[in-house]
């Protein structure tokens, strides 16, 4: 078995090297279309109590029935001085236009408690339900919208 090893500035290769795209590229346009999308972000706080052993966790989930993304970047040409007097061209690629277009959207703020069962809780005979009104507020004060369209807030 050979290998070609006559490579570097001793050994010109025969073939030129094949012309960079990036100098003729002017525009990138790029397009997403996704019917129905489900997003969702979830931050659990540091704030465990080993004692009772709960942990907090806050985030939003959101469904989206039609999402559309449309984005045109174009190419710049940027001139770079490297030292005094010596200068540089180069290219960016900068953002030009974007669209997004969202079809009903809905968003829900979501906040858990989970309480670890067999951990031993020094706090046994406080009540569950002032923590509750406490972390998340009264049930009166929450608004719900939508509520014939709620199988999907479980499925993520």
């Amino acid at each position: 078995m050979s290998i070609p090893i006559r490579q570097g500035a001793l050994f010109p290769s025969l073939e030129p090297p094949s012309p960079k795209l990036g100098k003729y590229l002017g525009t990138i346009k790029i397009k997403i279309c996704v019917g129905t999308l489900f997003l969702s972000h979830f931050y659990r706080e540091d704030a465990f109590e080993p004692l009772s052993g709960r942990t907090h966790i806050v985030g939003i989930k959101g469904k989206i029935e039609s999402f559309k993304f449309d984005m045109h970047l174009r190419s710049k040409e940027k001139i770079i001085e490297v030292e005094e007097g010596k200068e540089v061209k180069g290219r960016d690629i900068i953002l030009h236009e974007a669209e997004v277009d969202l079809k009903n959207l809905d968003f829900r703020g979501i906040t858990a408690r989970y309480v670890q069962e067999n951990v031993f809780s020094s706090f046994s005979d406080e009540s569950d339900s002032d923590g509750r009104e406490f972390l998340l507020g009264k049930d009166e004060d929450f608004m719900v919208t939508y509520a014939e369209d709620e199988e999907w807030i479980g499925n993520l």
